[in-house]
């Protein structure tokens, strides 16, 4: 399991539950308050509400997006890079969200007639500013579990030859890891002496015995085909 399987999930889902309280908070304080400062003719602070209900809207359909996208390769440790180029992505936008929404309550911080709570500015917060950091956190402990199958993966390919792992025919690696074992266990039995065979069929060892006969069936075709040439 990748490292940041755990991290990602929980940030994804956070980030999903907090793109949705993002939406209804920018079309209350945006749409909303739009009304009350259009009523003072206050035409500044209107647009700017409405601006902010827009761009908050849009930033909440973004963090679940990308909420959706953590819990996907949350458990693909080879997809580490674009959890984390997503997360900054996400930090970016979330934080021109909170200073836009920083620069609106201090516009209106003298109107007592509308102002939003203190957990309003949590949610944009938290939302926005802490949720993708933990995402990133998450893709680089991903990252460290992806240069760790790298490396397993490069023991195994040594062990057996060159051009068993390519892109064009993937394979799991704990089944590659399993087909490479068995062939070097029939490698090491074919390496001993043959008693039961008659001297006009005994070949000269085990492993010319073998060259001629299947590798056991938990060897992988392309791995068993390393061994027979």
């Amino acid at each position: 399991m990748a490292k940041g399987n755990t991290v990602l999930k929980v940030s994804g889902i956070l980030l999903i539950i907090f793109g949705v309280l993002s939406i209804l908070f920018a079309m209350w304080f945006g749409f909303v308050g739009a009304l009350h400062f259009e009523d003072m003719g206050e035409t500044v602070i209107t647009g700017l509400l409405i601006f902010y209900g827009l761009f908050g809207g849009f930033t909440g359909f973004f963090q679940i997006g990308v909420g959706a996208l953590a819990i996907r390769h949350s458990n693909k440790a080879a997809h580490w890079l674009r959890c984390i180029i997503w997360g900054l992505v996400m930090l970016a936008i979330g934080v021109a969200c909170y200073i836009l929404l920083m620069d609106l309550t201090g516009m209106i911080r003298s109107y007592a007639v509308f102002y939003p709570p203190w957990y309003c500015f949590a949610i944009v917060f938290v939302g926005c500013l802490i949720l993708p950091l933990i995402m990133i956190l998450g893709g680089a402990l991903n990252r460290i579990t992806h240069l760790k199958e790298k490396a397993e993966a490069a023991n195994i390919e040594d062990a057996i030859g060159e051009g068993v792992y390519s892109k064009e025919n993937p394979y799991d690696h704990s089944y590659l890891e399993r087909s490479a074992q068995a062939a070097l266990s029939s490698v090491a039995y074919a390496a001993t002496p043959v008693f039961n065979l008659s001297a006009a069929e005994k070949p000269s060892s085990r492993l010319e015995f073998l060259k001629g006969q299947r590798l056991s069936r938990n060897v992988d075709p392309r791995i068993s085909r390393k061994f027979q040439k």
